[in-house]
């Protein structure tokens, strides 16, 4: 999963991404869809700013997941959300981070189009 540092300012657009060490990497412990900024500040307090991530919407999904995610069961008065079935998987197998620093372009938004194609003119 790929996540950027946190930033406060940002979590009610992008949720929040706990994270823990295991063998030297980082993996999944938790993750908050969204939250309120009183639920930002209460998760730096319960686990510390330095192991807060901000998903980026981006995923490597396996095999086993996929199963998983078909196994589940959705129900029609809400949509299925990958980051909630994300944060089920993590709680049985590790769900590894990969931190960038560099700007993700969404060329599925009207801004990550608009974005793409002035790039591409330069």
């Amino acid at each position: 999963m790929l996540v950027r540092p946190y930033h406060p300012g940002e979590t009610a657009h992008r949720g929040v991404v706990v994270a823990r060490r295991v063998d030297g990497g980082l993996v999944v412990a938790d993750l908050v869809e969204k939250p309120s900024p009183e639920r930002a500040r209460e998760l730096e307090d319960e686990h510390d700013a330095s192991n807060l991530w901000l998903p980026e919407g981006r995923a490597r999904l396996t095999r086993r997941f996929v199963d998983q995610l078909r196994r589940v069961p959705v129900s029609p008065r809400c949509r299925a959300q990958l980051s909630l079935a994300i944060r089920r998987y993590a709680m049985t197998e590790p769900v590894r981070l990969v931190v960038t620093h560099s700007t993700v372009t969404d060329l599925g938004s009207p801004a990550g189009r608009s974005s793409a194609v002035a790039m591409a003119v330069r």
